[in-house]
C-alpha cells in the first residue's frame, strides 16, 4: 500500500478523533440550568420522534418581530445574559446585547442565539429528540415540562434532557407504561 494512502487516513482519523474530544469536553463542561418549554409540534422525520417546543426566557423581550426582512433577523447574533434560580436552576433572561467576537457579554452566564423574524430568540435548543418507543406515551408535551441545558463558557447551549413534572423523561414513561397496564 502506498504511504501517502496511509498518511492521508491516519490523519483524517486523527482529525475526527481530536474533533470529537473537543465536542465531547465541551459537552461536558459548563453550566447547567433549566428552561420551562411551552407548545408542542411532533414531528417523526424518517426514525424517532422529534418535538419541537418554545423556550420561555421569561418576561424580557429578547427581540423585535421583523416580519419585512427575514434575512436580517439571522445575520446578528445576540448573547442574553441569564439569571438562573440557585435553588431549582431554572433560568430567565436578564438582559440582551449583541455579541462580539472580541469580547464576552459583561454577565456570569450567557448564550448565544439568533432572532428568528417572528421575534423569537433561538438557541438551537428548541428541538428533542423523543424515542419512537417513547412516542405513543408522549402525545402532549404537559404544562410543567422543562429542558435540562448544558451552556459552555463559550455560551453554546445543548439540551441535555427533557424532564416532565420534575421527573426525568424516562421515569415519566414508565409512570404512563404502569397506569395503561392497569
Amino acid at each position: 500500500m502506498n504511504i501517502r494512502a496511509i498518511f492521508a487516513v491516519l490523519w483524517a482519523i486523527i482529525g475526527i478523533a481530536a474533533w470529537t474530544l473537543i465536542e465531547w469536553k465541551e459537552a461536558n463542561s459548563g453550566n447547567i440550568v433549566e428552561f420551562e418549554i411551552e407548545g408542542y409540534d411532533p414531528r417523526d422525520l424518517l426514525a424517532g420522534h422529534y418535538v419541537t417546543y418554545r423556550v420561555n426566557y421569561g418576561e424580557k423581550k429578547i427581540c423585535e418581530p421583523n416580519p419585512n426582512d427575514p434575512a436580517y433577523s439571522y445575520s446578528t447574533e445576540h448573547c442574553v445574559c441569564l439569571n438562573p434560580d440557585p435553588e431549582n436552576r431554572l433560568a430567565i433572561a436578564d438582559s440582551v446585547e449583541r455579541c462580539s467576537r472580541d469580547s464576552a457579554p459583561n454577565c456570569r452566564l450567557w448564550m448565544k442565539g439568533y432572532c428568528n423574524y417572528a421575534g423569537r430568540f433561538e438557541a438551537n435548543i428548541e428541538r428533542f429528540y423523543i424515542p419512537e418507543v417513547y412516542s405513543q406515551y408522549l402525545m402532549t408535551i404537559p404544562d410543567e415540562a422543562t429542558i435540562v441545558v448544558n451552556i459552555t463558557p463559550r455560551g453554546r447551549a445543548m439540551v441535555k434532557e427533557l424532564k416532565i413534572a420534575g421527573n426525568s423523561l424516562e421515569d415519566f414513561i414508565a409512570k404512563k407504561r404502569a397506569k395503561s397496564l392497569n
